[in-house]
This record gives structure tokens, sequence and C-alpha cells, in this order.
């Protein structure tokens, strides 16, 4: 069954929470594979990026109790269902063209890297992707650390005054995926932490040290680059 809708541009944002469970596709209830237009698509090609902006075909397809639109402005054939375990939803990419989509997709030579201080957005020209690497490896552990509830026993309390919030990220050249931009972190007396939790009551951050020190170094430089 198909229906016929007006042509929407969707433009998601992304959940803020420093801590939210990383993106994992096998999580989802919804099939891998699913059959849209006489053609097979394949899910889990992107790995930890989210979806972000892209523009939806009118038409809308049927699979089992699950409804896909097509997606107009990617570089492969794609295909677009609310469904999945993450907001907004969940690209399905065309079986024939699923390795190369994941290849293209875990390139960092084919994406933009940032850097936003309080909102204002820079964009990185030589990004060192290792470096980038280490740090998503990192903030990644620590979610992993909180979601498991196990004692961190690399966090320091300080009590700061509106401290500068940095973000790193990196986006698609494409921009339909990007990476999360909920990891935070801020530099106190030199060192770069990454934020973990605000205590109102006291007025204190808890926050864990960037490590390895390498990778400190490399975004403190930065930060104190621009």
């Amino acid at each position: 069954m198909k229906a016929v809708l007006a042509p929407v541009l969707l433009f998601f944002g992304l959940i803020s929470s420093c801590y939210s469970p990383a993106f994992d596709e096998e999580n989802s209830k919804i099939p891998e594979e699913v059959v849209i237009d006489s053609q097979s698509y394949r899910k889990s090609f992107y790995g930890y990026l989210y979806v972000d902006e892209y523009e939806l075909q009118s038409e809308i397809y049927k699979y089992e109790d699950m409804e896909f639109q097509k997606v107009k402005n990617s570089k492969y054939p794609l295909v677009f269902t609310k469904e999945g375990s993450y907001l907004p939803g969940t690209l399905y990419c065309a079986a024939s063209e699923w390795e190369d989509a994941k290849s293209f997709y875990g390139d960092n030579s084919n994406f933009d890297f940032y850097m936003e201080k309080n909102s204002q957005v820079t964009k990185i020209d030589s990004m060192d992707f290792s470096q980038f690497e280490k740090l998503s490896a990192f903030c990644k552990a620590n979610r992993k650390e909180l979601s498991n509830r196990k004692k961190n026993v690399n966090k320091v309390v300080k009590k700061l005054h509106l401290p500068d919030t940095y973000i790193f990220y990196k986006k698609s050249s494409d921009k339909i995926f990007i990476s999360t931009r909920g990891d935070k972190f801020f530099v106190v007396d030199g060192k770069l932490y990454l934020f973990y939790s605000y205590d109102g009551k006291d007025d204190t951050y808890t926050l864990v040290p960037v490590t390895p020190s390498d990778c400190e170094s490399y975004f403190l430089s930065l930060i104190n680059s621009r």
C-alpha cells in the first residue's frame, strides 16, 4: 500500500545529554533488512553516527507494519523510517551499495570537523583523525562506565562560575550523518576535562580528566589557537 504526502525537509537536532547511551543499531528491534519498491535495503552501515539532515521524497512505502520514504539528498540510495531505538529514526541503504556506504561513512576524510564554544561553531580544517578517534573512545568509555554504574576513580569536583563549554564533532560531507554533540568539555587551570555532572545545590561540577595526555594536549592546542 502506498500513499502520497507533500515533500518535507526534516532537520533534527541531537539529544544533548552528555551520557545518553551511545548509538548502537544492534539494540533496535527493527529488521536488519527490508524490501522497498522491489529492492533490498540494509541498516547498520553508519555505526555510532546519528541521522542529522535529510530530505524525503513524498511517496510512502510499507514493509510489514513499518513506513518508509526514500531520501532525496543522499550519495547512496537510502530509505528512512521513524522506527528504531534513537530519534529521529533509522536509515537503510540499498543492499547493492551497502558495503560502499559503510566504507564511505567509516572514513574520516569524508567528514568535516567542528569545534563549538558556547554555541559558537568553528570549522577545523586540519583535524588529526587519530586524535579525534582517541577523544571519541575516551568519551564512549566514560558513558559506558556511567551506564554500568561503576565508580570512576578519576573524577574530580570543581566549583566553577559559568565555565566556557567546548564540543568537538564531525559531520559527513553530504550532511546526513553527525557524531554526538553530547560530550562537553571544560578547561580548568590549563587542563582539559570531560563534563560528568552538575550539582546545583553546591554549584559544583564533577569532571573527568581527559586522557591520554597527547590527546588532551592536542585539543587544548586547538582551543588555544582559536
